[in-house]
């Protein structure tokens, strides 16, 4: 994903070109209203695993005023280095062949599972 960031960065897109990218992706029609109501009515715990970055997934939950019904996201670490966008890995694994080296979001959730002592849980996506 990184040299798609250079390969933009070369053809001169910047930081505004990409939040105004991030900007008019619209959310899937009830899914915020779904998502709220999980987590404001139900009470349950409301995160994202995402192979995305937190510069990505930061901007869109704020455009959409999201930001307080998400508990945690969990993602690649990035920010702007002299206007080029910089991923870096949210951890480094080798067991799980279902994932990219970078996330395995299966790992992950049990993690989060675990800490939080939760022994039920549903996905989305």
């Amino acid at each position: 994903m990184q040299g798609v960031f250079e390969l933009l960065y070369e053809h001169g897109f910047r930081k505004n070109e990409i939040q105004t990218a991030i900007d008019d992706i619209k959310p899937v029609s009830g899914m915020i209203e779904l998502m709220r109501s999980l987590k404001l009515d139900l009470g349950y715990d409301v995160i994202t695993i995402s192979d995305s970055n937190t510069y990505f997934i930061d901007t869109w939950l704020n455009k959409n005023s999201f930001t307080k019904n998400i508990d945690k996201v969990f993602t690649n670490p990035a920010n702007f280095v002299d206007g080029l966008l910089k991923i870096e890995m949210y951890h480094v694994q080798s067991d799980c062949k279902l994932s990219t080296k970078n996330l395995c979001k299966g790992r992950i959730l049990d993690e989060y599972l675990a800490a939080q002592k939760i022994t039920e849980s549903s996905t989305i996506g």
